[in-house]
């Protein structure tokens, strides 16, 4: 968001003046601190000051870094140099201090003297005649509503500035999304003479409710007991000013403004705050979707997809070793890395992949083999049906760990709760060898044997175990990817086909400029349109049926789309216990329940301590002010309100909150 910024011309100041020069005071990278150079280029401007005369202070950056950044180092910058002036200057009278972070550049940032020039701060000085003719106005603090004050000062939204021409169609786009579009040459003056050149536009949008209680804007229509309360579906501020004085909108003309707000129904309506009194009043419309005239594609084209529909999409051509390689397949199908190795339901653990063709591979272990001799042996379960060649070890399914893992991390990391989607048996047809595992992608290797080396046993099974084995995995490999190739030509040759006779049929009803395309050009020509024409219709249909807050505004203001919140007609005495256990007496207090976007506005009847209240039924929140504007939060519970009932609310003070992330912790939790 732009700073705040000088409205008053520098030229000007200087034809006015003659004797009085302005000055630029520069900075180093990243510095605040006033050089040599900068105190003389002060002591100079003391020495030809004037009795009576002020200074504007205005600090810039160059435009490398974050715009925070930026924003604060020209201010700090601006203010060091004030310092120094209030120091040195006793005839200069410092106006007013402001930052422009690096909105305002006068030369190019490509270059370091570039960006030398632009970490400045202006000093413009200013005649006591000028500052009582032409007031210096800060947009962004001026341009408000002069019947809205602030509940929480230090965190009220900040209003965005943007300078615009508006000597032509203004169209800015907001940091939230909202657009506002003013017309050409329908600014003016408060003499009503037609507005020129560039004006300060600021806006300040609302969705959350708690930024609308912070800003102290009322939510509410009438008072007291006959208050009907709004829940919004979007809040805005739209003023606009040059040089420091406001502009208005010419008689008949309208603001449009196009918000991202919720879809809202017949229930909302639009309303206006007034500037004079501080109420709510209907104002301003809804404007209808804008509607455009289609141009469909051709007949030819038409035709062309039509015949098309029916086209097959090439199969995956991703061979065996490199679906076995890649973290994307699990063994031979594409799936979604899941969150945890298995997958907890009804009391029972399984594979977190559900999908028949994913294998689900478990390893057992086996504990009688354990006590027997302290090794680590196990089974394999699961995976046959898609690795069948691993009945090449029917019979012999003890598998032997020779690892370095203990039992305890070997169980925990291997064994429980765990279910593999590929494994593969890496060996030298002897009774060693390394079993593979795929966990979501990632492959684990565990040495094993196959034959304990106490036991007198010939290893000669082992070794033709193994080479059937790795007969029947390359066999199985090479089924697989022969089958990927015959898919691959089958599909390619229907495609083939159905394209020629398309563009055989489609050619009958072609145009000229039609014809003159290749089949190739024309293929690209029918997609191109047809994804065009869809996405054209889709854009309109979203902008029919979506039915978002859309204003025609009849001028600058503050303007919100609501409807009432119905609450009940019950009143409940509700007396509130202050942090000292005395009961509050308070004046006013402010509502949000924990559903929607409502504020409900509640006030004092009275001296008495226990006040009648109309409660919503929700869980709600309340900010209690007394009469001193001290705050304190109290929550209500959810449930249907009867009479004769009554509550005692106990309360915690709020301090007037300095951060903005406060005001996220008053929301109420689900």
């Amino acid at each position: 968001m732009n700073r705040p910024f000088l409205l008053i011309s520098a030229a000007l100041i200087k034809a006015t003046l003659p004797a009085q020069s302005d000055i630029e005071v520069h900075f180093a990278s990243g510095s605040t601190t006033v050089d040599p150079a900068g105190c003389a280029a002060i002591q100079v401007l003391c020495g030809a000051a004037v009795d009576g005369s002020s200074v504007t202070v205005i600090g810039h950056s160059d435009g490398l870094g974050t715009t925070a950044r930026n924003d604060a180092l020209s201010i700090q910058r601006a203010n060091a140099v004030a310092e120094h002036i209030e120091a040195l200057c006793p005839k200069l009278k410092v106006h007013a201090i402001l930052g422009r972070g690096g909105s305002d550049p006068i030369a190019s940032d490509r270059t370091e003297a570039g960006r030398m020039a632009n970490r400045r701060v202006d000093v413009i000085v200013e005649s006591a005649s000028m500052l009582a003719s032409s007031p210096l106005l800060d947009p962004i603090t001026s341009n408000c509503h002069a019947r809205v004050e602030p509940l929480m000062p230090a965190v009220d939204k900040p209003r965005e500035l943007h300078r615009v021409d508006a000597s032509k169609a203004m169209e800015v786009r907001m940091s939230d999304g909202t657009i506002v579009r003013i017309p050409e040459a329908s600014l003016l003056h408060a003499d009503g003479t037609v507005v020129e050149g560039t004006i300060d536009l600021t806006y300040r949008g609302f969705l959350d409710p708690w930024d609308v209680v912070a800003s102290g804007i009322p939510m509410h229509l009438g008072s007291g007991s006959e208050a009907g309360h709004f829940e919004t579906a979007g809040m805005y501020e739209v003023y606009a000013s040059q040089y420091g004085e406001q502009v208005y909108l010419r008689s008949g003309v309208e603001i449009e403004l196009e918000t991202t707000g919720p879809d809202v129904s017949d229930e909302y309506a639009a309303y206006a705050l007034n500037e004079t009194s501080g109420e709510w009043e209907r104002a301003g419309r809804f404007m209808a979707p804008p509607m455009t005239t289609l141009t469909g594609p051709s007949a030819a084209v038409r035709r062309y997809n039509e015949l098309l529909r029916g086209l097959p999409s090439l199969p995956d051509s991703t061979r065996f070793k490199e679906r076995q390689d890649s973290p994307d397949y699990c063994y031979m199908t594409p799936c979604t890395k899941a969150r945890r190795p298995y997958l907890y339901n009804d009391g029972a653990y399984r594979s977190p992949y559900t999908r028949k063709d994913i294998p689900a591979v478990k390893l057992v272990l086996d504990r009688r083999y354990w006590k027997a001799h302290k090794r680590l042996a196990f089974s394999v379960n699961g995976g046959h049906r898609t690795h069948p060649e691993m009945h090449a070890f029917k019979g012999r399914t003890r598998w032997i760990y020779t690892g370095p893992m203990d039992a305890r991390t070997f169980r925990r990391q291997v064994i429980r709760k765990h279910y593999y989607q590929d494994m593969e048996l890496l060996g030298d047809r002897s009774d060693r060898g390394t079993l593979r595992l795929k966990d979501r992608g990632t492959w684990s290797e565990l040495p094993v044997e196959l034959i304990d080396p106490r036991e007198e046993e010939s290893t000669e099974w082992a070794e033709v175990a193994f080479a059937r084995y790795q007969d029947r995995l390359l066999k199985k490999q090479q089924r697989f990817d022969q089958d990927i190739e015959r898919d691959l030509r089958r599909t390619r040759s229907t495609r083939e086909r159905l394209f020629r006779n398309a563009y055989a049929k489609a050619s009958r009803e072609m145009t000229t400029s039609e014809q003159a395309m290749d089949r190739d050009a024309f293929d690209m020509y029918a997609m191109t349109t047809a994804v065009t024409s869809m996405v054209t219709q889709q854009r309109d249909n979203s902008y029919l049926y979506s039915r978002r807050p859309r204003f025609a505004m009849p001028g600058f203001g503050i303007w919100n789309c609501d409807r009432m919140v119905p609450l009940p007609t019950i009143d409940v005495p509700v007396e509130v216990i202050a942090a000292n256990g005395e009961p509050l007496r308070w004046v006013k207090a402010f509502g949000v329940p924990g559903k929607g976007r409502a504020v409900i506005t509640y006030w004092s009847q009275g001296e008495t301590t226990v006040q009648d209240m109309r409660l919503s039924n929700e869980c709600e929140r309340i900010i209690f002010l007394d009469g001193e504007r001290n705050m304190i939060v109290a929550d209500v519970s959810a449930g249907k309100r009867t009479k004769g009932s009554s509550l005692r609310l106990q309360g915690r003070p709020l301090d007037q909150p300095q951060d903005r992330n406060v005001l996220a912790t008053l929301a109420l939790m689900d």
